[in-house]
C-alpha cells in the first residue's frame, strides 16, 4: 500500500524541549522511547534534520558482528568517509573510535534508532559509550547524541537507569500517543469528532495506524480493508509489535491473549491460567508489558497498590482490537474469504460493543478531564474503578466503571457506555440499581453521572434519574 504523506501534527511541548536543548550549547544525551509506530523518528527528524544529522538503525534480528558492520557503514556513507566503508571492526570500541574523529568538532548529532536491536539487547554498546563520551564527545560543546528505541523495558533498564548511563542521560523523552485533539486535527476534517473518537478507541493516538483510517468514506470501512484483506496491515501488525517492543518470551503473548479473553484479571489468576510461577519471573513480564504500554494494572481507588483486589487489563486498543476482531478470523482471513468485501467480516454491533469497553477504559485513565467537566477538578479527589469482592459463588460482587471520592464529601458515580441509540428508561434503572450496591461513607452525598455517545430517552430526561449525563466528545475534543 503506498501511503500519501501527511503533515506534522502535535508535539508542541517535545519540540520545545529540542529546541532548549540545541540552545544550551552543551553536549547532551537525549534518551527516546516509546511505542512502535507512535511517531518517534518523525519527530526526531523533524527537530533535527539539517547538516550535522547522522542517523545508523539496528537491524532487526541479527547479531552484535551484524550491527557492528552496519552501523559503521551507514556513519561512513552519511559521514561521507569513504575510507570506513569497508573497515571490519571486531568490537564497539573499534567502531566507535573510528567515528570519534568526526564527531569531535563542529555542530554533529548522532542519532542511533532502534537501539535496542542495534545492541542487540546486550550491555556492551552502551558500556563503550560511556568511555566515548566521557573521553571526547563530551568536550564538543555541539555534539548531541540520541538513543532510540521501540522497547520502552529495555531503555529504561538497559540505559536510563543502567550504571553506565547513571547522571549522563540528562534528557529523557517518553513519547506518548496522540491525544484527542491530535487525532482530530491529523483527519484535517475529514471526519465527525464521533469518528476520530472510534478511532481513538480503535487503534489508540498511533500516527502510523491512523493514516490507514483516513483513506475511505468512512473509519468503519478503512478498517475493515486493512484488518481482513490478506495484504491487510492491521492484520500483520501483531507480529511486528513484539518484534520490536520485546525480546523473545513467549509468555509476553500469552498474558495479552489471556487478558483480551478475559476483559481483566488478577495477578493470581493470569499465573494460575497460565501456569507461570508467580515470582520474579511473572513480575518481570508484567512490568514489560507495562513499560511498553501494553497492559496497565489498576486498583481500587480506595485500596493500596498491593491490594489483592488488583487487576490487570489490555491498555493498547489495538492489541484489544486485534484479539477480538481480528485474530478469530486470521485462517479465513489468509484464504481470502473477505478479500473482495472485508465489511462483512465483523458487524456494526461487534464493533460497538468493543467500542464501549475502550470507551470505559480510555474514560478511567483520562480522569481529570471528566472531572474538569463536571466542575469539581479544583476539588482534592481519588479517583478509579470501584469492584466488591464476591461473597459466594452466586455473587461475583459488582463494579462501578469510575468513581471519585472527593474532599468535599461527595461520592461520584459515573457509568460508561458507548451507545447509538438513546439510552431507554429500563436501562438507566438498571445503572442506578448497581449504584445503589455501593454505601457510601457516612455524612457524604452520591452524584449520579452517565458517561454516554447517544444520549437518552426522552422518558429518562424528564424523570431526571441522573445527576449529570454529559458526552466524551464534550471534553475528549
Amino acid at each position: 500500500v503506498v501511503m500519501k504523506s501527511f503533515k506534522f501534527i502535535g508535539r508542541r511541548s517535545e519540540l520545545d524541549r529540542f529546541r532548549r536543548i540545541m540552545a544550551a550549547k552543551e553536549a547532551s544525551v537525549i534518551t527516546v522511547y516509546g511505542r512502535r509506530r507512535v511517531g518517534k523518528t518523525t519527530l526526531i527528524e523533524k527537530a533535527f534534520s539539517g547538516p550535522g544529522l547522522i542517523k545508523c538503525e539496528g537491524i532487526e534480528g541479527q547479531n552484535q558482528d551484524f550491527q557492528r558492520d552496519s552501523m559503521l557503514e551507514q556513519f561512513a556513507q552519511q559521514a561521507n568517509v569513504p575510507a570506513l566503508r569497508h573497515a571490519t571492526p571486531d568490537s564497539w570500541r573499534a567502531v566507535l573510535r573510528m567515528m570519534t574523529e568526526y564527531l569531535i568538532q563542529g555542530r554533529k548529532t548522532l542519532y542511533l534508532e532502534e537501539f535496542q536491536w542495534l545492541s542487540a539487547y546486550k550491555g556492551e554498546l552502551i558500556s563503550e559509550i560511556k568511555y566515548f563520551w566521557d573521553n571526547y564527545w563530551r568536550k564538543n560543546d555541539n555534539f548531541t547524541l540520541i538513543l532510540c528505541g521501540s522497547s520502552p523495558s529495555f531503555m529504561l533498564s538497559k540505559v536510563v537507569k543502567s550504571k553506565a548511563m547513571h547522571n549522563r542521560s540528562l534528557h529523557e523523552f517518553h513519547i506518548q500517543p496522540f491525544t484527542p485533539r491530535e487525532v482530530y486535527s491529523f483527519f484535517d476534517s475529514k471526519r465527525s469528532r464521533s469518528e476520530a473518537l472510534s478511532a481513538l478507541l480503535l487503534v489508540g493516538g498511533i500516527p502510523e495506524y491512523l493514516k490507514y483510517l483516513k483513506e475511505t468514506s468512512s473509519v468503519f470501512l478503512s478498517l475493515a480493508q486493512h484488518s481482513f484483506t490478506q495484504t491487510g496491515f492491521f492484520s500483520g501488525e501483531y507480529e511486528r509489535i513484539f518484534v520490536s517492543s520485546l525480546e523473545s518470551n513467549p509468555h509476553y503473548k500469552r498474558v495479552i491473549a489471556f487478558l483480551a479473553g478475559e476483559r481483566n484479571a488478577t495477578r493470581n489468576e493470569i499465573s494460575a491460567r497460565l501456569g507461570i510461577v508467580s515470582g520474579s519471573n511473572l513480575t518481570t513480564v508484567l512490568r514489560d508489558l507495562e513499560l511498553c504500554g501494553f497492559i496497565r494494572r489498576y486498583t481500587p481507588f480506595d485500596k493500596k497498590t498491593t491490594s489483592l483486589l488488583a487487576r490487570y487489563e489490555i491498555s493498547d486498543p489495538y492489541l484489544q482490537f486485534y484479539h477480538r476482531l481480528i485474530e478469530p478470523k486470521l485462517s479465513d482471513i489468509q484464504q481470502g474469504r473477505y478479500q473482495s468485501r472485508p465489511a462483512q467480516a465483523f458487524s456494526v454491533q461487534q464493533l460497538e460493543q468493543w467500542l464501549g469497553y475502550g470507551l470505559e477504559r480510555y474514560c478511567r485513565n483520562h480522569a481529570h478531564l471528566i472531572a474538569e467537566t463536571l466542575g469539581f477538578a479544583d476539588v482534592d479527589y481519588q479517583s478509579g474503578a470501584f469492584f466488591s469482592r464476591g461473597t459466594a459463588a452466586t455473587d461475583r460482587g459488582f463494579q462501578i466503571d469510575l468513581m471519585y471520592k472527593r474532599a468535599d464529601r461527595v461520592i461520584t458515580l459515573c457509568e460508561i457506555r458507548h451507545n447509538t441509540n438513546p439510552i431507554s428508561i429500563t436501562d438507566a434503572r438498571k445503572i442506578l440499581e448497581s449504584f445503589s450496591q455501593y454505601a457510601p461513607p457516612a455524612r457524604h452525598s452520591v452524584q449520579n453521572v452517565l458517561i454516554c455517545t447517544g444520549g437518552v430517552a426522552t422518558r429518562v430526561s424528564e424523570a431526571v434519574l441522573f445527576d449529570r449525563v454529559i458526552d466524551p466528545l464534550s471534553f475528549l475534543f
